[in-house]
């Protein structure tokens, strides 16, 4: 089946709690911390112990993620993650089903799939967090915020992993040349461009900022 290609868009926040100038000196990340909202597209496993059909912490979903399967709807890492290291985070922005007190100190992703404005977008599937959710969630973090939007245009419109992308399905083996991984996500490789647009309009701001 082809997957369809079309716009889409990543919701995150990014929280500069402290001045960034000095920390690449300091191998510091270059933002103090960093946190997610939306939906599949930067879930990291938000949904895995929910009551729904969007999971994806089953092969092959996370064939290429050095833990594997984790709840990511591509077989590596999302954009968020390339964001992440980009910025210097040493670890991967945990997913807020599995934080504690301390892990927010550098970020939290609430994202959830099917996950949307509206609480009742993508209940067809099952339990979701939608957007209120994540952001009561996040209401203990008392930290300034901006809003950052990335478009992604749409290359080509077939599937690395045939759609559905059933547990245990062979996906295709050069991975690295399809922009989509199952009909609805992007893979691994196409992540890493939308991080590197984003990374880039970030550190724009950042130094606008300084």
């Amino acid at each position: 089946m082809e997957a369809k290609a079309k716009p889409w868009l990543v919701l995150s926040l990014l929280m500069a709690a402290n001045c960034m100038q000095y920390y690449c000196a300091h191998a510091e990340p270059v933002v103090a911390c960093l946190f997610v909202f939306g939906d599949s597209l930067s879930d990291s496993g938000n949904n895995n112990n929910r009551a729904t059909l969007g999971r994806a912490n089953f092969r092959p979903y996370g064939i290429d993620f050095p833990q594997g399967p984790t709840g990511r709807f591509t077989n590596g890492r999302t954009s968020v993650d390339f964001i992440s290291e980009f910025l210097g985070f040493l670890k991967l922005i945990p997913p807020h089903a599995d934080t504690s007190s301390s892990d927010v100190l550098k970020g939290v992703n609430y994202a959830s799939g099917g996950a949307g404005i509206r609480p009742d977008s993508g209940m067809i599937g099952g339990d979701n967090i939608d957007l209120e959710k994540q952001v009561r969630n996040h209401s203990r973090c008392h930290v300034y915020a901006s809003e950052k939007w990335i478009l992604f245009p749409c290359v080509a419109n077939v599937s690395c992993c045939p759609s559905p992308c059933l547990a245990n399905r062979t996906p295709c083996q050069n991975r690295s040349e399809y922009v989509f991984w199952d009909g609805l996500h992007p893979t691994e490789a196409a992540n890493r461009i939308t991080a590197h647009r984003s990374y880039n309009d970030i550190m724009g701001l950042v130094h606008s900022s300084i």
